[in-house]
């Protein structure tokens, strides 16, 4: 697996020529050299990480394409978004499928988060053929893993996280939770996350075209880019959830260790720890220098 090659396999796929800022060459070129030197995959999970990283990029060429035809929608604010987040296995996606029922606000949905071109109409969130691909193979992963479905569950027409957004950049935790791959993870911990959410909110200049309201999104990931969040979103209304931390990393941990499980050849359960209670160290760090830079009220709570 190659840089190269998997471009021109996008390309192939989309129809498209990739012009992609050095920003995502790089992340994607940390990615794939972690993946091929590290990843402790078995046959089956390598063409899966593979796959999953066609799918973004193919979708990442779409939308810049698609953005450079249409260079008005980048001229269409995105209001007051709500960003709910918290360590993970706190109760975010409870708490945004909740917002999400109020008809004025806006999620991001998941089957539309890696098949976006062209925007979705609001009437056609759950009869767009895309709509129908997507939860036909969500129904059919079912069959093969339940347990997943059982800790972690979404329809593809359920609030999804922005990490999906951020994947297209490949700078994003969905990688790193996902596949042990050591040096991506130090490169994506001291990278500059600005780009990411660049794109993400140029995404969601795109989606809302036919679909608009207040965007209401949720990452639990979030804390850990919350300047480079402000900068991009600067009137952002922020919510954190909360949980009990020993239970918080507990279900955590088991979490990353049944999707490993799926692709690896073996699975580090003591690394698994270790690096769980290290990002979400890094992650309250973030949320207390964030509280004291804006102020105790710049985030709200839910518990």
């Amino acid at each position: 697996m190659k840089v190269k090659d998997i471009i021109i396999e996008a390309e192939a796929i989309t129809g498209l020529k990739a012009n992609l800022p050095d920003d995502a060459i790089n992340g994607l070129t940390q990615l794939v050299k972690s993946v091929v030197d590290e990843a402790p995959l078995s046959e089956q999970g390598l063409q899966s990480s593979k796959k999953m990283i066609l799918n973004n990029l193919a979708n990442r060429i779409r939308v810049d394409h698609y953005l450079e035809q249409h260079p008005e929608l980048l001229q269409q604010a995105i209001e007051t978004p709500t960003f709910v987040f918290g360590l993970p296995r706190t109760g975010t996606t409870l708490l945004i499928n909740l917002l999400a029922e109020d008809p004025a606000r806006r999620a991001f949905i998941r089957w539309e988060s890696l098949n976006s071109v062209p925007p979705p109409k609001a009437s056609e969130v759950r009869t767009d053929p895309r709509y129908f691909e997507a939860q036909a193979l969500i129904e059919q992963s079912l069959n093969y893993v339940p347990h997943i479905s059982a800790i972690h569950h979404e329809n593809a027409d359920s609030p999804t996280e922005c990490q999906f957004s951020m994947s297209q950049t490949f700078c994003s935790q969905l990688f790193e939770s996902m596949i042990d791959i050591p040096s991506y993870r130090k490169w994506f911990l001291s990278t500059d996350y600005l780009p990411a959410f660049k794109y993400h909110k140029r995404l969601l200049q795109l989606l809302q075209t036919h679909a608009p309201g207040q965007w209401t999104l949720k990452n639990p990931w979030h804390p850990l880019y919350l300047t480079a969040l402000k900068e991009v979103f600067p009137d952002a209304q922020l919510i954190m959830t909360h949980r009990d931390p020993v239970e918080v990393v507990g279900s955590a941990c088991s979490l990353i260790k049944h999707v490993r499980l799926l692709t690896h050849e073996h699975v580090d359960l003591e690394k698994i720890g270790s690096t769980t209670i290290d990002i979400f160290q890094r992650m309250i760090d973030n949320i207390i220098n964030y509280k004291v830079k804006y102020g105790e009220n710049s985030i709200s709570g839910y518990h």
